[in-house]
């Protein structure tokens, strides 16, 4: 299944796009070469604009170890799942808190070994990564 986003754009944005795609040097030495905000797209403050964030993606990414492929208990996830479930580790999931969320979950049943899933799924690649884990 294909699924297809459609944007409207007017044909100035169009064009701008264009233009921006297709910059030179000379372009931007001329003030050509602008961002949707005016800015030159090639000017070091626009460009370290998001410095101090991929700064913390790089960090994260040099302290990440993958798990282990044969953690069949899920140990490298336990802290984050019972981070996760805290909220509920006094009093429980209640039979009141399980209804009022029913309206926003996604209903999924295995009836002889064949997954069924309900129709309304707001996120249609989320509903699938799960479909994946259950199968």
């Amino acid at each position: 299944m294909v699924n297809l986003v459609l944007y409207s754009v007017s044909l100035l944005e169009l064009q701008s796009f264009c233009v921006l795609a297709h910059c030179t040097q000379e372009d931007s030495e001329q003030g050509i070469c602008q961002t949707g905000s005016g800015e030159n797209k090639y000017a070091e403050a626009v460009n370290t604009r998001w410095t101090a964030y991929l700064n913390k993606v790089n960090e994260s990414l040099q302290k990440y170890k993958p798990c282990d492929e044969e953690d069949r208990q899920c140990a490298c996830h336990e802290k984050v799942i019972e981070n996760d479930l805290s909220l509920w580790a006094k009093s429980g999931i209640t039979a009141e808190i399980f209804e009022r969320a029913k309206p926003r979950g996604i209903h999924y049943q295995i009836i002889d070994h064949k997954l069924y899933r309900g129709e309304e799924c707001m996120f249609p690649f989320r509903c699938s990564g799960v479909e994946h884990f259950l199968l």
